[in-house]
């Protein structure tokens, strides 16, 4: 499937930004700045508390390079080096305050600078891999005892109860997981431990939750505290416990730690407290099982031959032993993907171990045990088909380790088990009319066949019946062999051959889920580590009859059609590496990696639309296996119908690269497909019918291409093309759309005929496949002026089957079928007769009638969308007046005269239609749409234009209809704006008409709505002009997020000058400056501050008057009124209202619109804007009268019904006035409670201004 995006392409442009802005951020996240005296420097320090706000804003820069890691490498350095410094800064100067930040209650969106570093740096792990960044931590040994103190110290808050003040949590995980991985890098240090002193471990080393530990007396006490802590960590659920376990493993494996032997130890507690039976201790939780095996594997892979050599046997019966039916915790482990992979881990590591050792030895007994070898790959090949995806890569990875060092014939013994197993399950299918024969593997030799290519050519292979979970964990085994170049030479014809079956590999679920990617991502890794490892091409020849260019073909398929997008990469890479390791071997080498690039393959459609019809234009034998593979599952088989349709696309392009031939035998390939495709695989129809017709097109444009443009090929040859594909055209006219038995019966083995079409047309689907088959010949018929074509337009006298076709999928609700079925009507309605003509419109029109009872929205909206697409053809019918009774009556209940009319009638019929569904109240969102495009498509592109048609147009571009889903009149808003560009296109009204809906247009190009505001914009850009401007706009904007900059606002903002346009763009200005996003609403704001300071304050003046008659003319719209109150208070607080004090402005009038507004609302929100207006107004110092109207205003407010009001008023009034006397009261009481605190305060503050006035 298509992602919204090429994620990668975008990636790669944004990242230069992304990583400036995090190098500028990083600095003033991290430190601070103190002024010291004056002419000196100032001092830098690191902060304690940091935003979480911030915090979050550096992961997002961060996430995003998940895609593309590599990206981070060369900044690595400058991102880690200052994190790094500030948290040992931390360390040193301010451990201490770590604990006083989190027991005092301070607010939620406050965090330690530790847990803000801590977070970032498991980001850059996630991104790319703790082992990559733990190189730039620091490993100075005297960072090891602070560290660990602030470990046991901030791990202590973990204790505070739930009734605990706090309201910043204790240490996270993230804290936890990094500062063990730094103590773990900091384990690889060459120091003594014992030459740290320590004082008494932070952590009661009874609360240890997995590993029952007695030291040895000469353990360092720095050593027990490390062992403590790892320990108290190994049992966590979250990613603690896997640095807490490569802690333990690198301590312990210390050269000064080695020499008191505390790696036996602490493998020796392990596999005691592991063993479980002896312990009378309550039983381990899962996770804390998990954390002592993630210790022994870390041990077993880091240790030396000498350290582990003792411990093999005692570890390999304990798993063993673990994985026992009768162990205690065997039900514990076995449901556990994780235990079950660090075991098939520690196998791994111990089978390796053993062979390496007992190499060495070759006389002593084995040190894991005689039959390990044989028992650990027999449970790997079952661990191969497990049920959990991580269990089966360790496996197979585990497997092909083991065979690295193993002797040659059993290595093959493997490859050749596997191999056999993937032939389990395996079968071959033969499928005549409704009869289907199967024949297993097994059974070929049961019946003397030796090998299935045997087989009769019509024999299938089925891989319906396999474990797709096996055929993984099997495939991606063989891949691994490949990859370590463990391959037996003469097996690899075999692997070969299985990797390539496997690169078709599909099984879907009864809910059509593909449950087969992973093994086609298997088959890529395999085929590509073919490619990359040491098998040289002369070896790969000699030892394999299966050549470069058949994989190379079926990598190309794979990399164009396949539906996953890492397979489709995948396949690419391997393209590339094959074609570059083995030059020469594949046609066209250096072209296919070009044209099939790694990049270009990441949008599905894109691959299939682009890459694939270039690549087959490279050789034909990439047109061949991508033709098969667009006839196959992965194109016209798809379960996407977009895919299915992009596959059809692709068949009409690839049946032209040599149209001469191509086309001929592709339409022989796809009419036997479509003859041996089951009646009940619609999916496969609907692919094979829709490529037949786009063969069709797609060789028609082609010859008239050729016919008038010229061609390289003679005039005989082009003539005899033409000629054949008219003939072609013929047959399919009468092997599908006949209605004569005579022909049906000739034509029996077709098996799609346009019989039975009410069942056959139940499927939206195969609605729009037969409509697109249909419309193509249609089309041909109507293009092509050979002889051929008019015998065939004699011979197909009665197509009433194909009307009846297109009648049944009018009626349909899907909008693919629904456009598939008007270009049929559009194309077929020109053969047909006036009669039949005048008829069809007469019905499509009568669904439409407001007198007809229940018609079904479907039928409404294919009728539109008809009448729509035949508005051109019935203005070329020659009708005096319209013959049909039905629509006689019609146009007597529209009340149209036909003697004054200056269109067809029929037109003038359509138009009143479409119209009248358009301005009906009841008419619903969704028709409302269809009959916008309809009126597009069909009246406006034909430059028909009448005043009842501009004024519906401005009516939808302001529908603002709200429902429970949103605002649903956005949709209308869009189609509507897509018609009005059609209509300045074709210049189809006057200079005021014009103006008009550019003046609507533009206030839809400044609303809140980002979708409206895009298509407006495309819809302006063109028609710039208009303003008397230039004929371009100055900022020219290219995507739909550039349309929420301060840019693009201040440049449509800038055309208040012109009054035609204010009103309207002011009105949809307000909504995204008043209740836009946040983005939306900051860019707007700015935008509108930085313009009005480079204007008079008689323009000033002028734009606020406009905003002020905007509320007046809407004081029950709520959706303009609340965002334009919004937009005044905030005008007032940014200083550009206040710039008016002394110029003549009706501050008065702006007071009583206000007020009358707001009085007896029950909006709060309309309530809440109008106090910060009057608040605006109370601070004009130069306007006394104004000020204390505003003032009384608010006391009168300070006893409203509403207790926030009340509040917010209240403190407005502080503000303004630093009244103390407003501080002690609570304002959330009664009304009642309240009177006589606001008279009290009106008393006085009338006193005071009686005195004034004396004074």
């Amino acid at each position: 499937m298509d992602a919204a995006g090429d994620q990668d392409i975008k990636l790669q442009r944004s990242s230069p930004d992304r990583i400036a802005e995090l190098r500028r951020s990083l600095p003033r996240f991290l430190w601070k700045s103190k002024a010291t005296e004056e002419g000196a420097p100032p001092v830098t320090r690191v902060r304690t508390l940091v935003l979480k706000s911030k915090t979050e804003g550096l992961i997002n820069l961060l996430e995003p390079f998940q895609e593309w890691p590599q990206l981070l490498d060369p900044h690595l350095v400058d991102i880690l080096q200052p994190l790094v410094s500030a948290f040992i800064e931390y360390l040193f100067n301010h451990r201490s305050k770590y604990r006083q930040n989190v027991d005092k209650p301070v607010s939620s969106k406050i965090i330690p600078l530790p847990r803000a570093i801590c977070k970032t740096l498991y980001t850059l792990c996630k991104v790319r891999g703790q082992k990559v960044i733990t190189q730039f931590l620091e490993n100075d040994p005297h960072n090891l005892e602070p560290m660990l103190d602030a470990l046991e110290q901030w791990s202590q808050a973990e204790d505070l109860g739930v009734g605990s003040t706090c309201t910043n949590e204790a240490m996270v995980w993230e804290e936890r997981f990094v500062m063990l991985l730094w103590l773990s890098h900091l384990m690889l240090a060459p120091f003594k431990l014992v030459s740290l002193a320590s004082q008494s471990p932070g952590i009661n080393p009874d609360a240890t939750t997995s590993l029952r530990i007695g030291f040895h007396k000469k353990t360092p006490p720095i050593a027990k505290r490390l062992v403590t802590v790892a320990d108290h960590y190994l049992g966590f659920a979250s990613r603690e416990r896997e640095a807490a376990a490569v802690l333990l493993s690198r301590l312990a494996l210390r050269k000064d730690m080695r020499k008191i032997e505390l790696q036996m130890t602490l493998v020796n507690c392990a596999l005691l407290t592991l063993d479980g039976s002896h312990s009378k201790a309550a039983p381990l939780p899962i996770y804390a099982l998990i954390g002592i095996l993630s210790f022994l594997a870390k041990f077993i892979v880091s240790a030396e031959n000498e350290v582990r050599k003792p411990l093999l046997a005692s570890i390999y019966k304990s798993v063993q032993h673990a994985m026992a039916d009768n162990f205690p915790f065997h039900k514990e482990l076995s449901s556990s993907a994780m235990a079950r992979k660090l075991i098939i881990k520690i196998r791994r590591a111990l089978t390796v171990a053993g062979i390496e050792i007992d190499a060495k030895s070759p006389r002593s007994p084995s040190c894991v045990g005689e039959d390990a070898l044989e028992e650990v790959i027999d449970e790997m090949l079952t661990a191969l088909a497990d049920k959990d995806t991580s269990v089966r890569i360790a496996a197979s990875k585990a497997l092909s380790v083991i065979a690295v060092p193993l002797k040659f014939e059993m290595v093959a013994q493997i490859v050749e088990l596997i191999l056999e197993k993937l032939r389990e399950d395996m079968v071959w299918t033969w499928s005549e009319q409704h009869e289907v024969q199967s024949i297993g593997w097994p059974d070929l030799a049961a019946q003397g066949i030796n090998s299935p290519h045997e087989l009769p050519a019509h024999w299938e292979r089925s891989l319906a019946q396999v474990n797709p979970m096996s055929w993984h964990g099997l495939v991606l085994t063989l891949s691994q062999l490949l990859f370590r170049g463990s391959m037996p030479k003469y097996l690899i014809d075999t692997v070969l051959k299985a990797l390539g079956l496997a690169l078709q590999f599909e099984q879907r679920t009864s809910l059509g889920v593909s449950i087969g990617t992973n093994v086609r991502d298997a088959a890529c890794f395999g085929l590509w580590s073919l490619a990359r490892r040491i098998y040289k091409t002369a070896d790969l020849k000699a030892d394999s009859d299966l050549t470069f260019q058949v994989l190379a073909n079926e990598l190309v398929v794979a990399a164009t059609l396949d539906s996953a997008g890492n397979i489709r990469r995948g396949a690419s890479a391997a393209l590339q590496e094959l074609i570059g390791r083995h030059p020469g071997e594949i046609r066209g080498g250096i072209r296919v990696v070009q044209v099939v690039d790694y990049h270009a393959v990441a949008l599905r459609s894109h691959a299939m639309l682009k890459v694939a019809r270039s690549a087959s234009k490279i050789d034909k034998v990439y047109w061949h296996a991508l033709l098969n593979g667009l006839l196959d599952w992965r194109g016209v088989g798809s379960p996407d119908p977009q895919s299915r349709r992009h596959a059809a696309e692709t068949i009409g392009s690839l049946a032209v690269i040599d149209a001469l031939t191509s086309v001929h035998d592709t339409i022989k390939i796809v009419r036997d497909r479509l003859r041996k495709t089951s009646s009940y695989k619609t999916e496969v129809r609907h692919g094979l019918i829709l490529a037949l017709g786009e063969v069709i097109l797609a060789g028609a444009k082609f010859y008239l291409e050729m016919d008038v443009h010229g061609s390289v090929h003679t005039y005989d040859q082009i003539l005899e093309f033409g000629s054949h594909l008219a003939v072609q055209a013929a047959e399919l006219w009468t092997a599908y759309c006949t209605d004569r038995p005579e022909v049906k019966d000739s034509r029996a083995d077709d098996a799609i005929q346009f019989c039975h079409l009410d069942s056959m047309l139940r499927s939206g689907l195969m609605c729009e496949a037969v409509c697109s088959l249909i419309s193509a010949l249609a089309w041909i018929t109507s293009a092509f002026h050979l002889a051929p074509v008019k015998e065939l337009i004699t011979r197909v006298e009665d197509i009433r089957v194909c009307v009846r076709a297109l009648e049944l999928s009018l009626e349909k609700t899907d909008p693919d079928v629904l456009q598939a079925s008007a270009h049929t009507a559009e194309r077929l309605f020109r053969l047909l007769d006036q009669h039949t003509q005048t008829q069809l419109v007469s019905k499509w029109a009568q669904r439409l009638h407001p007198t007809t009872p229940k018609t079904p929205a479907g039928s409404k909206a294919g009728a539109m969308m008809a009448l729509a697409a035949v508005f051109q053809q019935v203005g070329n019918m020659e009708l005096s007046a319209p013959s049909s009774p039905a629509i006689r009556a019609m146009f007597q209940d529209f009340s149209i005269d036909l003697e004054n009319v200056l269109m067809p009638p029929l037109r003038v019929l359509i138009l009143h239609i479409l119209l009248e569904q358009l301005n009906y109240p009841a008419t619903s969102i969704e028709l409302k749409c269809i009959t916008l495009k309809s009126l597009t498509s069909g009246v406006l592109e034909s430059e028909v234009i009448t005043t009842d048609l501009s004024n519906a147009l401005e009516a939808c571009l302001v529908d603002y209809t709200i429902d429970q889903r949103g605002d649903i009149g956005s949709l209308v808003r869009i189609e509507a704006i897509k018609a009005v560009a059609t209509v300045l296109r074709k210049n189809l009204v006057s200079l005021p008409n014009r103006q008009r809906l550019v003046a609507k247009i533009c206030g839809l190009a400044v609303e809140k709505l980002d979708k409206v505001r895009w298509r407006a914009w495309n819809c302006l850009q063109p028609n710039w002009g208009v303003f008397g401007l230039a004929l371009r706009p100055q900022v020219i904007i290219a995507d739909i997020a550039q349309t929420s900059t301060t840019d693009y606002f201040k440049q449509l903002i800038s055309l208040c000058d012109q009054g035609w346009i204010r009103v309207p763009l002011l009105e949809g200005f307000i909504t995204s400056a008043g209740a836009g996003s946040e983005s939306v609403l900051q860019a707007s704001r700015t935008a509108f501050v930085a313009f009005t300071n480079d204007r008079s304050l008689v323009a000033l003046s002028m734009y606020c008057t406009t905003l002020v008659d905007i509320i007046h003319d809407n004081p029950s719209n709520d959706r303009v009124l609340l965002p334009a109150m919004n937009f005044l208070g905030f005008l007032f607080d940014a200083g550009v209202l206040p710039r008016l004090e002394n110029e003549m402005f009706g501050w008065k009038r702006l007071f009583n619109i206000i007020q009358e507004t707001q009085l007896n609302s029950t909006n709060i929100h309309k309530i809440e804007a109008a106090v910060k207006i009057y608040v605006g107004l109370a601070g004009m110092a130069s306007l006394p009268k104004i000020k204390t109207v505003a003032l009384k205003k608010l006391y009168q407010m300070l006893i409203h019904r509403y207790p926030k009001i009340r509040n917010v008023v209240a403190d407005a009034l502080f503000i303004l006035t630093q009244d103390e006397e407003l501080l002690g009261v609570n304002w959330s009481k009664p009304q009642k409670d309240l009177e006589i605190v606001v008279f009290r305060i009106k008393e006085r503050l009338q006193a005071e201004d009686r005195q004034r006035l004396l004074d």
